[in-house]
């Protein structure tokens, strides 16, 4: 079977979003399914023909096109409002279209897989499915209009084009793919849709070869954090667990000498400040963004390992939690009501918190100063977190696949 993945984001390109359609790229073939890729360029298109990489030109936000970036957004905001739908990515989607003759007719597919965001991988997924006859499979990542990263509320003819596009892309798809429940239960809900399949993000144990051990501070409490904070999830606010260590370390010499937080990423100016205090006394050590093998490297050094979402979408649950399950250390999760922290119960991998139960954080944070121990005392369930492999993951995908092309 030949699946032909549209993905905007994709290495080399170094997001978050590129890590899910490369894992699928790189472990269908053992599911007897040859793949292809359809992302784009910053340079110039490319067609890799033996290596079945489709790259197409983006007019984007890259080298000189930064100029651009700023005018480009009040133009496409002010279209926008005057019901023309334009984004930042429509450059390439219209450059898809005319070339997808030549990318259909090279490569072949069998089904198309267009995994979201941005909107416009699931535009150019449902054209071509239109207009060549192959199925398509949408993935989501996120929710378009479900829990939306983006704020619709005041952008009336924007939610108007989305729903548009929902409902086209529910209507054409053999299957929808997404990352949790609660994105698939509204698919199932609100278009009825007999295939709505939940394949989470996970892990690959092949990310962990060859990464070297670090050693951290033994007479310490090690918390480690990596990625981003709330720069790359709307509603993520990390300054309550930070107001709540510094009332900590101010009442408590022993939780003062005790916890290290180590923060490993890309982190804007004003979260800085906000850690700017703990960080003079030493409580915070602040590392900015690394490599991922160093990245992983800290994961399995740490005593604790600490995620933050928001508390206000149930869908969310970030690709960092399986990296952080497959580490095996204890997950503190400064989160309220989602599928990240169902998954947490599931696999019996740490604490729950309320993001924003100040009180709550001083406490878990307190009991794990004073008594060492009770981080040992968590056993996650290996059994489970095995399912969220990749491979597993990608063998759940390839039955989607097979169902559709069964008579």
């Amino acid at each position: 079977m030949r699946i032909l993945i549209i993905a905007y984001y994709y290495p080399p390109m170094n997001t978050v979003g590129a890590i899910r359609p490369s894992k699928f790229c790189k472990y269908l073939p053992q599911q007897g399914h040859k793949t292809g890729i359809l992302t784009h360029a910053f340079d110039r298109t490319n067609f890799d023909t033996t290596n079945h990489i489709y790259r197409v030109y983006d007019l984007n936000k890259n080298g000189i096109h930064q100029l651009l970036n700023y005018p480009c957004k009040t133009a496409f905001r002010i279209l926008n409002y005057a019901g023309i739908y334009r984004s930042r990515f429509s450059f390439w989607k219209d450059s898809i279209m005319k070339t997808s003759e030549k990318i259909i007719n090279s490569f072949r597919p069998d089904i198309l897989f267009a995994t979201f965001p941005p909107p416009e991988t699931l535009e150019v997924g449902v054209h071509l499915s239109e207009r060549y006859s192959i199925p398509l499979v949408s993935d989501f990542r996120d929710g378009l209009l479900f829990e939306s990263l983006e704020n619709l509320g005041s952008n009336k003819p924007k939610r108007l084009k989305y729903e548009e596009l929902e409902k086209r892309v529910a209507l054409r798809s053999s299957a929808i793919i997404t990352v949790s429940d609660p994105i698939t239960d509204y698919f199932r809900d609100k278009f009825s849709h007999p295939r709505a399949v939940t394949i989470p993000n996970g892990y690959d144990p092949e990310d962990y070869l060859n990464v070297s051990d670090i050693s951290l501070d033994t007479s310490k409490l090690n918390i480690v954090y990596t990625g981003r904070l709330g720069n790359s999830e709307a509603g993520r606010n990390s300054n309550t667990l930070f107001s709540a260590l510094a009332k900590l370390i101010n009442n408590s010499e022993l939780a003062k000498s005790k916890i290290r937080l180590h923060m490993i990423g890309n982190f804007s100016s004003k979260e800085i400040n906000n850690m700017e205090q703990l960080v003079k006394k030493q409580v915070i050590y602040i590392y900015g963004q690394m490599d991922r093998k160093s990245s992983l490297a800290y994961q399995r050094a740490a005593d604790v390992l600490l995620l933050i979402t928001s508390s206000n979408r149930t869908s969310v649950a970030t690709g960092k939690l399986y990296e952080y399950l497959h580490a095996g250390k204890p997950i503190l999760a400064l989160t309220h009501n989602t599928y990240g922290a169902t998954v947490i119960r599931q696999t019996n991998s740490g604490w729950i918190v309320d993001p924003q139960d100040e009180d709550g954080i001083i406490a878990i944070l307190t009991q794990l100063a004073v008594d060492p121990l009770l981080p040992k005392s968590i056993h996650p369930d290996r059994s489970v977190i095995a399912n969220y492999s990749r491979q597993k993951q990608t063998a759940k995908l390839s039955q989607v696949f097979e169902q559709i092309l069964t008579p």
